[in-house]
C-alpha cells in the first residue's frame, strides 16, 4: 500500500520528502549547516534541484560502490585502462604503507609521492626540504587522516589507504603539463575546463565548449589564457570522457596532456565538494538539465527499508517531471 502511494505521488510523497529532509538535518547537521552558510538557504535534500543540492544528495544517499574504486588514485588507473585501453596510465613505481620500505633510489630521482585516498597529498621527488624521517612523518600523517569525512565525501572513507611513488610526467621541451577536465553526465560530455601553467601565479584556467570555443575564465581566481586557444588534445579528451563517464550520472574526468598524449589523472566524484565556482553564464543550467538523478546508483539499484520507499517516491516524481517537460 505504501509503495503504491509513494509511486502515485500526492500527500504521501510530500510526507515522505518532509520526513527525509528532517532526517537529513538530524543525521547530518554539519553538512546541512555548512550548506546553509554557503548558499544562504537550507537544502532540499529529498528533492534536490540545484547543483550543490545534488552533490549533497550524492554524499548522503548515492553510495555507489564504484565511487570508492574510482576515487582511489591507484585503482582508478586499472578502471580507466579497462574502460579506455588507449589512454595513458602513469606508472606506479612503488606502493605501501611505510615510506621506509620504498627503494631509496626512488626517493632520489624525479617522481611523485602521493596518497591514494585524498586530494592535495602529494610531493614532487626528490624533496630537498625533507630527510627520510621527515618524509615518513609526513606520509604517516597522510595515512592517519580520514580524508573527506568532515564534508561527507563517503567514497574516500571506503579506500584502503596507501602511499605510492608514481613516475613524473614531463614534456620533453620543459613546458608545464596541461590539465583537461571534462564534466560529463552518463556518457554526455558537457564542457571542458583547461588548466595551463604551474601551481602558482602563472596558472591560467578557462572554460571551453565541446566544439573548442572559448567561453571565458573559470572564475575570479585564475587568469584566462592569453591566446584563448583550446588545448591540443581537447577533441580526444572529449571522446575519452564520453567513454569513462558512461557508467555514472555525473563525473568529472581529469586528464593530463604530456608530449601530446593523454593520461588519466582522476575521476572526480565531488568536485569542489559540490560547490561549483563556474562563472560562465548558462553552463550551470545546462549542467543541471543534463544531470539525470534517475541514472544514479541509488535510483537504479534496490534500496532496503525506508530508503527503498523514498527512492520509489523520488523516482516517480522525477519521472513525472521529465514527462511534463517532454510533453510541454
Amino acid at each position: 500500500m505504501l509503495v503504491r502511494l509513494a509511486r502515485q505521488g500526492g500527500p504521501m510523497t510530500q510526507l515522505i520528502f518532509r520526513a527525509v529532509n528532517a532526517w537529513a538535518r538530524l543525521r547530518h547537521p554539519h553538512l546541512c549547516l555548512s550548506f546553509r552558510r554557503r548558499t544562504g538557504q537550507w537544502p532540499n535534500v529529498a528533492l534536490p534541484q540545484s547543483l550543490p543540492e545534488r552533490f549533497l544528495w550524492r554524499k548522503i544517499f548515492d553510495h555507489n560502490p564504484v565511487f570508492a574504486e574510482i576515487s582511489d588514485k591507484l585503482r582508478v588507473k586499472a578502471f580507466a585502462h579497462r574502460m579506455c585501453p588507449e589512454i595513458g596510465v602513469p606508472k606506479v613505481l612503488w606502493q605501501g604503507t611505510d615510506l621506509a620500505d620504498a627503494p631509496p633510489e626512488l626517493l632520489n630521482r624525479p617522481g611523485m609521492l602521493k596518497a591514494n585516498h585524498a586530494c592535495r597529498m602529494n610531493v614532487p621527488l626528490p624533496d630537498a626540504d625533507r630527510d627520510l624521517d621527515a618524509m615518513r612523518r609526513l606520509t604517516a600523517g597522510w595515512l592517519a587522516e580520514p580524508y573527506g569525512q568532515r564534508w561527507g565525501e563517503w567514497a574516500y572513507s571506503a579506500i584502503s589507504r596507501k602511499i605510492f611513488i608514481e613516475e613524473l610526467l614531463q614534456n620533453d621541451d620543459g613546458s608545464p603539463l596541461e590539465e583537461i577536465k571534462v564534466h560529463a553526465c552518463a556518457g554526455e560530455p558537457l564542457f571542458i575546463t583547461y588548466f595551463r601553467g604551474t601551481r602558482n601565479e602563472d596558472l591560467t584556467a578557462e572554460v571551453f565548449t565541446l566544439d573548442g570555443q572559448r567561453t571565458g575564465a573559470l572564475d575570479d581566481v585564475f587568469a584566462p589564457t592569453a591566446d584563448g586557444k583550446p588545448p591540443a588534445g581537447w577533441e580526444k579528451a572529449v571522446e575519452v570522457a564520453r567513454v569513462l563517464s558512461a557508467p555514472f550520472d555525473f563525473i568529472r574526468v581529469d586528464l593530463l596532456l604530456a608530449n601530446g598524449k593523454l593520461y588519466i589523472g582522476e575521476l572526480t566524484v565531488y568536485p569542489l565538494s559540490g560547490f561549483t565556482n563556474l562563472h560562465v553564464a548558462g553552463l550551470p543550467e545546462r549542467w543541471r538539465a543534463a544531470w539525470d538523478l534517475r541514472k544514479s546508483w541509488f535510483l537504479s539499484a534496490p534500496q532496503p527499508g525506508w530508503r527503498g520507499l523514498y527512492a520509489r517516491a523520488l523516482r516517480a516524481r522525477l519521472d513525472a517531471r521529465a514527462a511534463g517537460q517532454s510533453g510541454g
